[in-house]
């Protein structure tokens, strides 16, 4: 799968898909670094996998709350695009439930999916789960749906 939206490009790293994400043309820090490997994607849903690494941390050595807000916020628009009318989307309410921690080292698996798609608002649904498949957060993200520029996701196939 070769997915290419304005804030990530889909490329393989040791035969794994992996999002590397990145603000395209403003250098800002925040995304360098972030790697996530696509688990699945279809339309309305999709998973995701990161290793929790040191520059991801807060002062306790797990992973930063701001840190987890933003790969919320990023990983539910990317699953929004998947739906018509494929356009981009910014965020109105984001409210995030942090119920245990995400040492370094460990891996977390980020599920999100859209609830509802309404014509100017899309209601989604992100939980972060550990290793051992209990949540580490659980969170509800409202986004308004506006004019840009639609993305590839466009001719994707019914799943």
């Amino acid at each position: 799968m070769d997915l290419k939206l304005p804030h990530c490009s889909l490329f393989k790293l040791s035969n794994l898909p992996i999002l590397d994400l990145h603000e395209r043309d403003r250098g800002q820090v925040m995304w360098t670094g972030i790697k996530i490997e696509l688990l699945s994607m279809s339309k309305g849903k999709a998973s995701f996998k990161m290793k929790v690494e040191e520059s991801h941390q807060n002062p306790m050595g797990n992973l930063h709350g701001g840190m987890t807000a933003t790969l919320i916020d990023m990983l539910t628009t990317i699953v929004i695009t998947t739906l018509p009318p494929h356009k981009v989307a910014a965020s109105v309410d984001l409210s995030i439930s942090y119920l245990r921690p995400a040492p370094v080292g460990e891996d977390v698996i980020i599920n999100t999916e859209v609830i509802k798609m309404g014509r100017t608002l899309a209601f989604t649904a992100a939980e972060l789960l550990n290793k051992d498949g209990k949540l580490v957060a659980k969170a509800r993200h409202t986004q308004f749906i506006g004019e840009g520029q639609p993305t590839p996701f466009t001719d994707m196939q019914e799943s």
